[in-house]
């Protein structure tokens, strides 16, 4: 094998890249290092639950082969909505888009009936970690921002086996963290409009890790604590609300991390043999 770097070729010795090929292929066995956000290009002609948009995946696979966010699973009740949009529509900054781009979660009320009564009706959108969920020494990432407190809106993330091991949910004008290891209440119910939580997750080992949300905006706190398990899927979800903008759950920026990073472009500023390294295609390609 040989190496260009800044236009010179060099032969790698044989260990080196027997090193290499065992660096890169064992990023296969867990999820690699991806990244997501609503402003993404496969999301340019929309989000929402009609096929193909549910199934979209705006990932970039920064790592890995082909793993790390599986693609969308989008639903929605009878007035309830999934779409793409400025977090400014809350009515209070854009502090979590992406080139004035968010994911939006929202949902109302619906009658089956024709009025006698009435269901909360919920949008939801879930996410797999691909293939088999987090491996020990990497995290996930993400932002949620809220206004208006009622209804229920929140995340929940799920282990390999299906169960709930975290949720984050808002309402009855409260902010409060469930199913953990420790750390469950409430993580304060001191009210702003432009509230931003700020999760992180982190899979210290095979059976749990570490969850870590940091809110800001007009309140500023940290709540910590610990999850069993590991995770395989995330939900996100909005309803039970006026289905208005201020009502409406947004989220984005969605980031798995690795235990360990290599990012031959920038920072060996390499190309190794004919692949170079394409971030926008699931890593080395031809």
């Amino acid at each position: 094998m040989r190496i260009f770097i800044e236009g010179k070729s060099r032969a790698l010795p044989f260990c080196l890249v027997v090193s290499i090929y065992f660096s890169f292929s064992s990023f296969s066995h867990t999820a690699g290092y991806d990244a997501d956000n609503a402003n993404a290009s496969a999301y340019a002609g929309g989000w929402g639950t009609n096929s193909p948009q549910w199934s979209l995946d705006g990932t970039t696979f920064v790592q890995g082969n082909n793993s790390g966010f599986g693609g969308w699973l989008l639903t929605a009740d009878v007035n309830a909505a999934v779409r793409i949009e400025s977090v400014a529509s809350l009515g209070a900054g854009s502090a979590i888009d992406t080139g004035g781009k968010s994911f939006r979660l929202s949902g109302g009320y619906y009658s089956p009936d024709g009025g006698t009564t009435w269901n909360q009706a919920y949008s939801r959108a879930t996410r797999y970690l691909d293939p088999s969920g987090l491996s020990e020494g990497q995290t996930l990432s993400f932002q949620i921002a809220i206004n208006y407190r009622n209804g229920a809106k929140g995340v929940d993330l799920f282990d390999t086996n299906g169960q709930k091991i975290f949720n984050f949910n808002v309402g009855g004008d409260d902010y409060g963290v469930n199913n953990t290891q420790a750390g469950s209440g409430s993580v304060g119910n001191a009210y702003s409009s432009d509230s931003v939580f700020s999760f992180l997750f982190a899979q210290t080992t095979s059976n749990g890790g570490t969850w870590k949300i940091t809110r800001s905006g007009g309140v500023a706190t940290v709540s910590e604590g610990t999850y069993a398990g590991i995770i395989r899927r995330v939900d996100w979800y909005a309803g039970g609300s006026d289905n208005n903008n201020p009502d409406a759950l947004f989220f984005n920026n969605l980031v798995i991390g690795p235990a360990r990073t290599i990012n031959l472009s920038v920072d060996l500023k390499a190309k190794i043999g004919k692949a170079s390294f394409n971030p926008n295609n699931h890593g080395l390609v031809s």
